[in-house]
């Protein structure tokens, strides 16, 4: 019995003795882990760090922050918009290409609530469309940012 009572008490210190040398070892990791890095300030972009463990390179471009210019619960959703259209819809459209195009790293179109030519192109660039609804544009527009 008390070599038994040994044996567990030899292998309970060789494992406490193992995790006291990778807790040193990984030291600055794991300060990391509990003191991570303030978050950003509200009015600057979102960039996300670079991987050092890996060497890898997570996007250095900064995410679009959205940034809504009208309450798009208010919003129509089911009203087509066209080259002509004009309103709060269309502002919120432009919205929606201008965060996807930062991404592409395109020049953005004028956020101006005026369905012009600019808006049509980039539209018809981004989703293949002329014609859309505020609908079927957050779907799409969701769908390839999180790709």
């Amino acid at each position: 019995m008390k070599t038994k009572t040994i044996a567990i008490i030899v292998e309970i210190l060789a494992f406490l003795s193992i995790a006291a040398l990778a807790a040193y070892l990984f030291k600055d990791k794991l300060k990391n882990l509990f003191h991570p890095a303030p978050a950003p300030a509200p009015d600057q972009p979102v960039v996300p760090a670079k991987d050092t463990t890996t060497k890898a390179v997570i996007h250095d471009m900064p995410r679009p922050r959205i940034t809504p210019t009208v309450d798009f619960w208010s919003l129509d959703k089911s009203i087509e918009l066209r080259k002509g259209s004009n309103g709060n819809e269309v502002v919120q459209l432009q919205t929606m290409i201008n965060q996807a195009l930062t991404l592409k790293k395109m020049p953005l179109i004028p956020n101006d609530g005026g369905f012009g030519s600019k808006t049509e192109a980039a539209l018809k660039y981004l989703t293949g469309k002329t014609r859309i609804t505020l609908a079927q544009a957050s779907t799409l527009f969701v769908a390839a940012m999180t790709k």
